[in-house]
């Protein structure tokens, strides 16, 4: 499992900054509040936010691994589940779980090698916690912007 946030997956500023303006509402006042020095506030609450340990907090409830082919997926057999998706020997699959609640179930076409599969879902599942974590950033940023 991934502790720190992937370079490609990190929230830059500007992504952070662009987000926020969407909250029109909030930037209004994010202006008013900071007028003067809105550069510098802004600069100041994204630096304040630690990317890394957002991120491993959303990663930490996320399992991912390599399906086996035979447990069961959310109740439903594996017979079923292999039958429902078309899964035979040329396909493998990966999971993603949550609360012990298969979140995703991600077929691959033409991958059987366990290895591989383990790693596509470890990277999938760092997307879904960075993608968690990037909202949380936001709202960190603007929470420290409104608070004055």
């Amino acid at each position: 499992m991934t502790r720190t946030m992937p370079a490609e997956l990190r929230l830059s500023y500007a992504r952070a900054i662009s987000a926020i303006g969407q909250d029109t509402g909030a930037w209004a006042v994010i202006q008013v509040l900071h007028a003067a020095n809105l550069a510098g506030a802004l600069q100041a609450a994204y630096a304040a936010v630690d990317q890394d340990a957002v991120f491993a907090e959303e990663r930490a409830r996320l399992t991912a691994r390599a399906w086996d082919g035979e447990e069961p997926i959310n109740g439903v057999s594996a017979d079923q589940v292999r039958a429902s998706h078309g899964i035979g020997e040329a396909m493998g699959a990966y999971l993603i779980e949550q609360d012990g609640r298969v979140l995703i179930f991600q077929p691959v076409p033409g991958v059987t090698d366990t290895q591989e599969l383990d790693a596509a879902a470890q990277a999938h599942a760092d997307q879904i916690a960075a993608a968690r974590a990037h909202e949380r950033i936001v709202n960190a940023i603007k929470e420290a912007l409104l608070e004055v």
